[in-house]
């Protein structure tokens, strides 16, 4: 936006709203609500903005603003989630699919007053069978604000590690921009500052294949529900709600399906299928924890084979980035002990009890105490025979 000299930029979109711009209206609100090209963020001209595209335009991302901003609170707007919902609604009606998933996620979970799954399922069923000719929202392939093709981003320059944040950040469901709004003006790293403002576009950008992976995964969660009493809903109908979200690429979807199968909470365990979906979960951005699970599963589960293969990898690539003193003392372990598809190898295993028992480690200290008897004492039989 003008080369980065966003002060010029939010001159020109407040000219631009003066001359009746609808989207110069927008872009001047989220200029004021983010404090962009200012000495501090103006919420009651944010809002005035906002107020004027949402009313005169019917625009779908001001309505949707105008929600979130009563939902949060603001300066000018206290909380008030009477117009947080009349404005939600306005939005989803008229397109903009995040105010579709916030008013299902209230609904499911009390948010804006008592829980009501009926009404979170309806407005999760209005994301899913939205036609893609009378959304606004475009394909994720190309990533555009407010799902205008006027307004294509590019990420290009996008760090991978805030890149990777953001994917965690938002996997969930959508976020509330007006919460990231805030949270930015009491961040003064600048890193921080610009994830912040990742959050706050992404939430502009999100394209459709997310969508439906967050509404497959909320129609689940009512399933899935522990005080559900509803015949209507069943367990059984949220694996398979999960399932779908999944293939929209949801990791969230995949790690939960790992652990339903690993714990049995649905149908019979089925260790092998946990393991599957906790690969499928780490394959599509979950978190290296996922590696640790599937890492118990090849050790300690005793209706399986054990994999300790399988385990020492996981093992290894966790501790790649982690570094921790417990997981090399599992990686020894496995080395001491081998078996189920691993090479025992003892040397390997004393050098890093050795390592380990250096810093302070008390078990690795043990251990490499019982491993030094054994080899004296093979040392002596061997003396003794010859």
């Amino acid at each position: 936006m003008n080369n980065g000299n966003l002060t010029n930029a939010l001159d020109q979109f407040e000219k631009a709203s003066v001359y009746n711009n609808e989207y110069g209206l927008v872009f001047a609100a989220i200029f004021n609500l983010m404090g962009f090209g200012l000495a501090k963020s103006d919420a009651r001209k944010a809002i005035g903005y906002f107020n004027r595209a949402a009313s005169e335009y019917e625009n779908n991302v001001a309505q949707y603003m105008m929600g979130m901003i009563y939902s949060e609170g603001e300066e000018g707007a206290e909380k008030n989630f009477k117009l947080t919902s009349t404005w939600l609604k306005k939005a989803a009606n008229n397109g903009w699919t995040n105010s579709a998933l916030q008013l299902a996620h209230s609904h499911r979970t009390g948010m804006y007053g008592k829980k009501d799954r009926n009404k979170a399922l309806s407005f999760y069923e209005k994301v899913v069978r939205d036609d893609n000719t009378t959304s606004r929202q475009i394909a994720d392939e190309t990533p555009c604000l407010f799902g205008n093709l006027n307004f294509e981003v590019d990420l290009s320059q996008i760090p991978f590690k805030l890149m990777e944040s953001l994917k965690k950040a938002t996997a969930i469901g959508p976020i509330s921009p007006v919460l990231f709004s805030k949270e930015m003006q009491h961040v003064s790293d600048q890193e921080k500052k610009l994830f912040q403002q990742l959050v706050f576009w992404d939430t502009m950008i999100i394209g459709k294949k997310r969508q439906y992976s967050f509404a497959y995964y909320g129609i689940a969660a009512l399933h899935l529900g522990s005080d559900n009493t509803n015949p209507a809903f069943s367990p059984e109908k949220g694996v398979y709600w999960l399932e779908k979200s999944a293939e929209k690429g949801n990791y969230i979807a995949c790690a939960t399906l790992g652990n339903i199968y690993e714990q049995g909470m649905v149908e019979r365990k089925s260790y092998t299928k946990a393991i599957e979906w906790y690969l499928k979960a780490l394959e599509l951005g979950g978190g290296i924890d996922l590696l640790l699970n599937i890492a118990d599963i090849c050790c300690n589960r005793y209706d399986m084979e054990y994999d300790y293969q399988l385990a020492l990898t996981c093992f290894l690539t966790y501790n790649e980035s982690m570094k921790e003193s417990n997981i090399d003392f599992n990686i020894a372990l496995l080395y001491e002990i081998g078996g189920h598809g691993l090479i025992q190898d003892k040397s390997k295993a004393k050098s890093i009890y050795t390592k380990l028992a250096l810093s302070g480690h008390p078990e690795a200290t043990e251990k490499l105490q019982t491993l030094n008897k054994e080899e004296n004492q093979s040392q002596r039989w061997t003396i003794f025979k010859s």
